[in-house]
């Protein structure tokens, strides 16, 4: 889902949430430069982002993600 330049992994529109899944590049100078970059864009923009290490995107945290968000209030009601 593209957010202006920047690409995002999963977008929720009605949460105001991104969820980046990082892999090992995010670690070097370059990369964690644009990703400041893309954090201050969507501040801006008034929405908040989250990463998940790749190792750890599996079932059990997506399902607790979910679980979570079940309970946090949409930004569209």
């Amino acid at each position: 889902y593209w957010i202006g330049r920047y690409n995002m992994d999963f977008y929720l529109p009605s949460l105001g949430i991104v969820f980046e899944i990082d892999g090992k590049v995010h670690n070097c100078e370059f990369k964690s430069k644009k990703d400041l970059s893309k954090i201050l864009f969507l501040q801006k923009l008034g929405i908040s982002l989250s990463s998940i290490e790749n190792q750890d995107f599996n079932e059990p945290t997506v399902r607790s993600i979910l679980s979570r968000l079940n309970a946090v209030p949409r930004l569209d009601s």
